[in-house]
């Protein structure tokens, strides 16, 4: 369990430099078409997905494994970030003052390693089981729609419009909504349906799911994080 979480926190920190650079970018590019945006996510999601990294003068990622394999086995901690002067400054002081006077098994970092990839399963299935919890609710609420049009359902008991289903996506929509709503609110999903977002938001959930203690993760996209009613309330504002 160990060596896979310092794998994916490897993986993560890599993925780091790419999604910082992402967020400058987005910044500058404020009046850019939205396919950019997108791109530039989608390439930050497969650097946490690819477990392969390609290091060169011209890339963008100093060191793909920041924390080597010795970590686990060794009686001493040291960093390679792939910028000198910082592991030059943090490896020092590790060295003088982190194990200064007290003897530290070979095996220490393994055993501190499996502890924190035990955390890190009890946070995935925690999460797991929460998205497990709301679908089946949420299926629940539905259960009672009835059909409006092809692949679009009229509910009373949702407040706002969404998207269920990731190979057989239905439309949900609240019954109270008025004609003119309506059609705003459906040509908008339909879009969402075009650029095949529902599958976007079941990758960018599972990303989130296997990161959660990568604190940028948490900056992705709502639309990549699966956040339903943050869109669908700010739809109905406009509306």
């Amino acid at each position: 369990m160990g060596a896979v979480f310092l794998k994916l926190l490897n993986m993560g920190i890599t993925a780091s430099w790419l999604i910082l650079a992402v967020l400058l970018l987005r910044f500058l590019l404020k009046k850019a078409p939205k396919w950019i945006s997108c791109l530039l996510w989608a390439l930050a999601a497969l650097r946490l997905i690819c477990p392969i990294s390609v290091e060169s003068r011209l890339s963008l990622i100093p060191s793909a494994e920041t924390l080597p394999q010795t970590v686990m086995t060794g009686n001493s901690f040291q960093v390679n970030t792939g910028l000198n002067a910082v592991d030059a400054a943090v490896n020092t002081y590790l060295g003088d003052h982190y194990y200064e006077g007290v003897s530290v098994p070979a095996d220490y970092g393994n055993t501190v390693l499996n502890l924190l990839g035990f955390l890190w399963l009890l946070g995935v299935m925690a999460l797991v089981t929460y998205s497990t919890v709301s679908y089946l609710r949420l299926r629940r609420h539905v259960s009672a729609a009835i059909p409006f049009k092809e692949s679009i359902w009229l509910c009373d008991y949702i407040k706002t419009p969404f998207i269920l289903g990731a190979f057989r996506p239905r439309i949900y929509l609240p019954s109270d909504l008025t004609e003119t709503q309506r059609s705003h609110v459906l040509a908008h999903e339909r879009a969402h349906l075009k650029r095949r977002d529902h599958w976007w938001k079941l990758l960018g959930f599972g990303l989130l799911t296997v990161y959660w203690f990568h604190p940028l993760v948490w900056r992705l996209p709502p639309g990549l994080r699966g956040n339903r009613c943050e869109r669908a309330d700010s739809l109905r504002a406009e509306l």
